[in-house]
């Protein structure tokens, strides 16, 4: 399975055997309603793997200003329970002229994978294309590990659970000031994975 489709179904709760999710930090880039969202992101999103439809994304403002609902929904035709979901909220932050989101799964919600852990927040960037798509970069987990196994972020392993599956994830157990400054010491294509792109979802006519 491609990386993408682990990494954004995972983010959206939908977990799935011997998968691992991307890493999570105990604490935001900033509070929300400090940074605007970017408007484009709101609507139907959705991806391809294949030939078939294999994930929709429904981002809505949210109860609290600037701050995104999110609603996932994974399509997985294959299985006995092909049809798996998950919210989540997400708030912008903006270091240095860039924009990040703050992406937080609500415990408990669809098939969430919390087990003991609250969930913690998903550094995520995006860029509209010049084609209308949308791109997900989430933090690069073998990158993190490396840091976390060198000793210069504190790290630890987690277990999730949702319907059987066990997604192993990693949270960082770091500041706000340490995360600001790992964003900083390194550029973004170094720090965060290879997007895969979402199109959107018009409405029929």
């Amino acid at each position: 399975m491609r990386p993408l489709v682990v990494f954004a179904a995972l983010l959206v709760g939908l977990a799935l055997s011997a998968c691992f999710g991307p890493p999570e930090s105990t604490v935001a880039l900033s509070e929300p309603g400090e940074t605007a969202y970017d408007a484009r992101l709101l609507g139907d999103w959705y991806y391809m793997e294949g030939d078939n439809e294999g994930l929709r994304l429904h981002i809505a403002p949210g109860e609290e200003d600037g701050v995104l609902d999110i609603v996932g929904v994974m399509l997985d035709w294959n299985t006995s329970d092909p049809v798996r979901w998950l919210r989540a909220t997400a708030h912008a932050s903006e270091i240095d002229g860039r924009t990040y989101y703050n992406v937080k799964r609500r415990a408990g919600v669809g098939d969430d994978y919390s087990a003991d852990e609250p969930p913690g927040f998903v550094i995520m960037r995006t860029e509209i294309g010049d084609d209308g798509s949308l791109s997900l970069r989430f933090m690069d987990l073998d990158f993190m590990a490396k840091l976390v196994d060198k000793g210069r972020l504190k790290g630890r392993t987690i277990e999730g659970h949702s319907k059987g599956d066990d997604p192993t994830y990693l949270m960082l157990d770091v500041s706000r000031r340490d995360l600001v400054a790992l964003i900083r010491e390194f550029p973004p294509e170094k720090l965060f994975d290879d997007p895969g792109r979402f199109q959107r979802l018009e409405p029929a006519d």
